[in-house]
């Protein structure tokens, strides 16, 4: 396995052709689809029940052939990425497998095999803060007061009245504030709860699963003071997919489709820089690396997610010209990396952060 300097230096010079990144973004879609399933239109095609024919071919496949889909939805995109980064990466022969992401993972400093168990940690919670959010708003919240719902999205509708307004102004709208709502939170754990992002951080190689290291605690906790924002955003995308517009779907496919660009190859080692004028207005997968950069200027830069106007807009971005400024990933020193991956998923980031706010509320007495 060679050094992550001499990786990083690979990485940085690859080059692809467009037909490659074209077959990468359809195998995306595959998964795509299958994940948003649910939120099909019920509106006809040409008089093709295109929901109801779909999920009547589920039925059929039966209990086995579900289990089957859903166990490959499991590894989709590790192998989907696996077999880009392993017939694209220029300069390692197709036996060099070991600098695959899947082993190079095992090169990331930490206790060994760590961003594999995070990695399943994260698909077994699920901690998508929309989804968590919903679930505490619906079960929770409905379970205290049973007009809570009625009475939240009677206010939502009185913000957005569906009726006189086109949905599909609304729904840009919301995709809109829920990347703010996104930049925002991702700034205030970098500003305020460093101690328990910088698990993530932590990791010095990018691979796809890298994006999993993380604690239980960083959403838990960090969500709070943007959960207006982040239940706004979410009400209205939920109520513009409810309408049913194959238009709507189609959109809601396409960010989900960045969303997952964002999460997995973003992470990954495969550079993917969006062509002009698309990378004006959508963040570059690969500008995430500059985020992970253990360069000192590229610290707290490139925040964003989905659409770089609020990283243009807060002066937090740099483009691509930056990438050849990248010497490796991580932050240097982390005790994240020094203890084993169940005290550091529980334990530490608390620790760490009672031992920031006492010696902060200590100095302030006197």
């Amino acid at each position: 396995m060679i050094t992550s300097e001499t990786f990083i230096k690979k990485i940085k010079n690859t080059k692809r052709s467009k037909f490659a990144y074209f077959i990468l973004f359809i195998a995306i879609l595959v998964h795509i689809f299958w994940i948003t399933r649910a939120e099909l239109p019920t509106t006809n095609i040409l008089g093709f029940d295109f929901k109801g024919n779909f999920f009547n071919y589920l039925d059929d496949l039966g209990f086995p052939g579900l289990i089957f889909l859903k166990s490959i939805n499991f590894i989709y995109m590790i192998l989907i990425l696996s077999i880009f980064e392993f017939t694209s990466t220029p300069g390692i022969s197709i036996n060099s497998i070991k600098n695959l992401s899947i082993f190079r993972t095992f090169a990331s400093k930490g206790a060994k095999y760590a961003d594999l168990y995070y990695w399943f940690f994260a698909f077994v919670i699920n901690r998508d803060r929309f989804k968590f959010l919903l679930v505490t708003l619906t079960l929770g919240f409905s379970r205290i007061h049973e007009n809570f719902g009625i009475t939240l999205n009677s206010l939502y509708d009185k913000l957005f009245p569906f009726s006189s307004l086109p949905i599909i102004f609304v729904f840009l709208f919301s995709l809109l504030l829920a990347d703010f709502a996104e930049y925002f939170w991702h700034w205030f754990v970098h500003k305020y709860f460093w101690e328990l992002h910088e698990h993530h951080h932590s990791a010095t190689e990018m691979t796809i699963f890298s994006g999993a290291r993380d604690n239980i605690w960083t959403n838990l906790i960090t969500q709070i003071p943007l959960l207006p924002l982040t239940v706004l955003s979410t009400i209205i995308i939920n109520k513009s997919l409810e309408q049913g517009s194959w238009l709507v779907f189609t959109i809601y496919c396409g960010i989900e489709l960045l969303s997952k660009l964002f999460s997995d190859v973003a992470h990954s080692s495969i550079k993917l820089i969006f062509p002009k004028p698309f990378s004006y207005i959508f963040m570059s997968p690969s500008l995430h690396w500059i985020h992970h950069s253990s360069n000192p200027k590229h610290f707290n830069k490139n925040l964003g997610k989905i659409f770089t106007f609020p990283d243009r807009i807060f002066g937090t971005y740099l483009d691509e010209s930056h990438i050849k400024d990248i010497n490796g990933f991580g932050v240097g020193y982390s005790d994240y990396n020094e203890h084993g991956i169940l005290y550091c998923y529980y334990v530490l980031p608390i620790k760490k952060l009672v031992k920031k706010y006492r010696k902060l509320f200590s100095q302030n007495r006197y």
